[in-house]
């Protein structure tokens, strides 16, 4: 379901530096349980790309994640992954496979690149903190 975005909410977050994108992103998976990807069929997800390396893209709301479903990913569509699903079967994935996560980028690049362990960590702190 997810909570309800407003378009000045949705216009402003995509301004923000990507640490404060990074730390909505944790607040609002903690919060709400999900976390937004792009995928193709049913296990080709949406990957960013440097010279350090492939990293899976993340956001916190649908609207942030079809927005990005441009170029590259015009084929992919967004999908809900359960908050915790997320923590325990991607992150270990990830980590085997030394890859990072980007945290809410937009469509013209610029998330924040982080290790999943980080994530782990603080996604978990986050959700500590729910009462």
């Amino acid at each position: 379901m997810g909570y309800e975005l407003g378009d000045r909410e949705y216009e402003a977050l995509l301004t923000t530096p990507a640490a404060k994108r990074y730390d909505h992103f944790v607040n609002r998976a903690a919060d709400w349980g999900e976390v937004w990807l792009l995928k193709r069929g049913e296990s080709d997800w949406a990957i960013t790309r440097s010279d350090d390396g492939a990293a899976l893209a993340v956001w916190p709301h649908r609207r942030y994640a079809e927005a990005c479903a441009v170029g590259e990913w015009d084929d992919r569509e967004p999908a809900m992954v359960d908050v915790d699903a997320f923590l325990d079967d991607f992150v270990p994935h990830l980590v085997d496979d030394d890859m990072a996560v980007t945290v809410f980028p937009r469509a013209d690049g610029g998330g924040m690149v982080v290790a999943p362990r980080k994530l782990r960590s603080d996604l978990e702190a986050a959700i500590s903190e729910i009462p």
